[in-house]
């Protein structure tokens, strides 16, 4: 009988010491939880990209604003009998890609960066990419493939050729970014100016500019020179004070048609 109650004694004491355990472990998770919480929502507060989709928008911007693309393709995407979506993609010569579709935008890395994690505890479930596509699907994908020779394309534009049509289309791609704060209580403007060289041979007759995306911008105006060989975009960007931090920002896209010099 001592040898029963003794048993029943030690796995009472086993059961309770796993119960406890199991507490523990429950409430270190949920407090690793409260605490990424907390830091999510600063990081909301502050505008901080909090995942890798936003860090490859933040990143790549910077990285790329004031490069031209190698292709850059738009598309009207017919969704209705009266509904057409625009579209663009954008090619760089790294092999990064910049896609918006409608009010939808996102840069996409040829090289998935190593991104800091915010969170000072990390999360007690992982998180998994996106599922692959079902090898079908793969495989119609793959057929259809578009092959984009990106040295051959690079090496074609920065081949001189001689001006043969009397009038061309040309477009140009310009972006700037203003994130500094150097005011503590009040907002701070800044002025640029972007310039557009006409192709050799050419002058520039007429132009027309499309922003595509834009953050306490205002435009100042163009200026096209006697020559028409130089157009000039001037404008200014005015970002927020230190403590508020909110920042301004203009990409678009001049297009411009140019007339054969005789």
């Amino acid at each position: 009988m001592n040898e029963i109650a003794s048993k029943a004694r030690r796995k009472g004491r086993v059961r309770s010491l796993a119960e406890r355990i199991g507490k523990l472990t429950a409430a270190v998770v949920a407090l690793g939880a409260l605490v990424n919480a907390g830091v999510d929502v600063l990081a909301r507060i502050r505008n901080v990209p909090t995942n890798k989709f936003e860090q490859s928008n933040e990143v790549l911007y910077k990285q790329h604003y004031q490069e031209t693309p190698v292709v850059s393709q738009p598309y009207d995407v017919r969704v209705g009998v009266d509904v057409t979506v625009r579209m663009l993609v954008q090619l760089y010569s790294n092999g990064d890609v910049f896609v918006q579709y409608g009010d939808w935008q996102q840069w996409i890395p040829v090289r998935q960066p190593r991104f800091a994690s915010i969170s000072p505890i990390a999360d007690a479930v992982a998180q998994s990419g996106l599922p692959a596509p079902p090898p079908s699907l793969a495989t119609q994908l793959q057929a259809k493939a578009v092959v984009v020779d990106l040295p051959k394309l690079k090496a074609e534009l920065l081949a001189v050729r001689p001006p043969q049509e009397a009038s061309i289309e040309k477009r140009y791609q310009f972006g700037e970014l203003k994130d500094d704060h150097p005011e503590i209580f009040s907002s701070s403007g800044q002025r640029y100016s972007k310039t557009f060289q006409a192709e050799s041979g050419y002058r520039i007759s007429t132009y027309v500019v499309q922003y595509w995306n834009k953050n306490n911008f205002k435009e100042e105006g163009f200026a096209l020179s006697p020559d028409g060989k130089v157009l000039t975009l001037t404008f200014s960007l005015r970002s927020g004070p230190y403590f508020d931090r909110y920042r301004a920002w203009v990409n678009g896209e001049v297009k411009t048609t140019q007339a054969r010099l005789d």
